[in-house]
């Protein structure tokens, strides 16, 4: 996918969230044709799978946007806003969202989103998709995880609009991408 212009940053899946995603949704599918069928269960019974894939879709990331002084998450049907005042820094590393655990949200149907721990960055919030993709903003208090399509053209564009961006040398594997 080509991006739409130097602020726009598309978020591809990565292959796990691919199967995670084929994979659920065919299952829940599959209940929800399954439970329909047993009349004697509620139709809710019935719905609730469908009711979860639905909610779990909404909450996808489509891609980001640099705008400002914020970064816009594209969601299905609206935008999560990230206010870059007072960021101390960002950087990019294929490594970032390693061995995290999940607190709380989605571990990847659809997205990788939601509240997550692990011993690099400690307890952070990802808007993610490919976390190969990762590029952490740091604040004093909190961290936050996005995963732009073209992870180094994002940290550039960062630098560009003035933010001290950076690509922390020895721990990523993140190449430049042509």
């Amino acid at each position: 996918m080509m991006e739409v212009s130097p602020g726009k940053f598309s978020a591809p899946w990565s292959t796990v969230v691919k199967v995670i995603s084929a994979l659920v949704t065919v299952l829940l599918i599959g209940i929800s044709i399954a439970v329909s069928q047993n009349f004697g269960v509620t139709i809710a019974a019935a719905v609730l799978p469908v009711v979860v894939l639905g909610g779990s879709a909404l909450f996808t990331v489509r891609g980001f946007e640099i705008v400002g002084s914020e970064i816009l998450v594209q969601r299905l049907l609206w935008q999560t806003r990230i206010d870059l005042g007072g960021v101390e820094r960002i950087w990019a590393s294929a490594l970032a969202m390693e061995k995290s655990w999940r607190v709380f949200g989605n571990g990847g149907l659809y997205s990788i989103s939601g509240l997550f721990r692990n011993r690099r960055l400690g307890s952070y919030r990802a808007f993610a998709v490919d976390p190969k993709n990762a590029v952490v903003l740091e604040w004093e208090d909190h961290r936050v995880v996005v995963t732009p399509g073209r992870p180094l053209d994002f940290v550039e564009a960062l630098q560009r609009a003035g933010f001290d961006a950076a690509v922390v040398a020895g721990r990523e594997k993140i190449e430049k991408q042509a």
